[in-house]
């Protein structure tokens, strides 16, 4: 047997723990830069249209102490 041959499943091997440690470096700048910026904008455009219909059936200032606060999700 070649050298060449014994050392291919070695070879084999660090290309797949490769792969695979890119595929986590893929996800996780994924999730930071574009899962959780993409979910604070949905989650600000539902609170918004919460608002706008909760301010259309509710009269005056109830609607604000009804819903909880958007920048610190408190009541």
């Amino acid at each position: 047997m070649s050298s060449t041959c014994a050392r291919a499943p070695r070879w084999r091997v660090v290309g797949r723990l490769a792969a695979w440690g890119a595929s986590l470096a893929a996800g996780a700048a994924f999730f930071r830069w574009l899962e959780v910026p993409l979910g604070d904008v949905i989650q600000a455009a539902s609170d918004r249209l919460t608002v706008r219909l909760a301010s259309a059936q509710t009269p005056g200032n109830a609607v604000h102490r009804a819903l909880p606060c958007s920048r610190c999700r408190r009541w």
